[in-house]
């Protein structure tokens, strides 16, 4: 059994997938297998990836477009590793990054996974990128509050623990951020402090925002909303002050949704939770007729969200401050 399982979801990326390929194949940690799921492409990506003679490489092909997190989920329903490691495949890995990882994970074992910081790569070449900003760089940290109010972890830098991961393959654009709070809900996370993930910027990314993507994060941040997110080890303060951020951040999703009257109600909650200035500001922004509220929150963006008769979201793990917090606790500990 090898100790990482790399799950690649391939779609289109034929110019990309050999770099990307290269880059793992060229992991200084040797332990892997890579799986990599052609999820319909109709480039040759497939051919691409089947060039490959390594034995730890191995290739499926959906006969559908399952989109990324279910060619996520069919790659994990085929893994043995006792580490899971998401790559996508217009991404590329420096070639420590594995080695870095399972270090990590194994001097912690309680953690639930562990990710990297990351630079860019464009058309233009590599460009330095903090995407991290002003969150934590401590080699252990608790992500959960950071994580309540917005993602900033690149999908291709994280390895999870295998056991319990399971990726939501209803969604298009958000399944790693939902998996990363599942996670830090249950214990703590570690760090590499180093941009050991390259993040490909182009036309056809779909982190873009557009009008499905509009729809899933408030989805999501709906989902983020109605979850109790208390935890040991966790400050309620910070975790108040995440929950306060996600209202304000909704707000101001429902003002481009145009949905003002809910985006008033978010801003109100929000200022309910953890008063600030920032907060009082953006529930007299909602009070604002719709036109002038989006020229205000939204002065480059004219989007409206997809019609969805989506059902809420459910959380894979159990709510930790519910009638299941000891299974959690005792998940996050073994």
């Amino acid at each position: 059994m090898p100790t990482v399982s790399i799950l690649v979801p391939s779609y289109n990326h034929a110019q990309y997938l050999r770099e990307c390929l290269d880059s793992a194949v060229a992991q200084t940690f040797e332990d892997w297998e890579l799986i990599l799921v052609d999820d319909a492409s109709s480039d040759d990506s497939a051919s691409i990836a089947r060039s490959f003679e390594d034995p730890r490489v191995r290739v499926l092909v959906n006969g559908e477009n399952l989109g990324t997190y279910g060619a996520l989920q069919r790659g994990l329903d085929e893994a043995s590793g006792e580490f899971v490691a998401v790559l996508n495949s217009d991404d590329v890995w420096l070639p420590e990054k594995i080695h870095s990882q399972v270090v990590l994970m194994r001097d912690h074992p309680t953690t639930q996974f562990c990710y990297t910081l990351g630079d860019q790569i464009s058309a233009e070449g590599l460009m330095h990128a903090n995407q991290h900003h002003d969150w934590p760089r401590d080699e252990v940290q608790e992500l959960l509050p950071f994580l309540l109010r917005e993602n900033r972890i690149l999908a291709s830098s994280v390895m999870f623990r295998r056991e319990g991961l399971r990726f939501h393959t209803e969604c298009r654009y958000s399944g790693d951020w939902i998996a990363l709070l599942e996670h830090a809900a249950l214990g703590p996370c570690v760090c590499v402090p180093e941009p050991m993930t390259l993040w490909r910027i182009h036309e056809s990314n779909s982190h873009r925002r557009s009008p499905g993507q509009l729809e899933e994060e408030i989805w999501l941040r709906e989902g983020i909303r109605s979850r109790r997110w208390h935890r040991t080890g966790v400050l309620q303060k910070a975790v108040k002050a995440g929950l306060a951020q996600n209202e304000m951040h909704l707000a101001a999703l429902y003002v481009l949704a145009g949905s003002i009257h809910q985006a008033r109600m978010a801003a109100i909650r929000g200022l309910g939770i953890r008063p600030s200035s920032a907060a009082a500001k953006r529930v007299a922004a909602t009070h604002l007729p719709a036109r002038a509220a989006k020229r205000k929150l939204w002065p480059s963006e004219d989007l409206s969200p997809t019609s969805s008769d989506r059902s809420p979201l459910v959380w894979n793990d159990p709510d930790p401050s519910g009638p299941d917090a000891d299974e959690s606790k005792s998940r996050a500990a073994s």
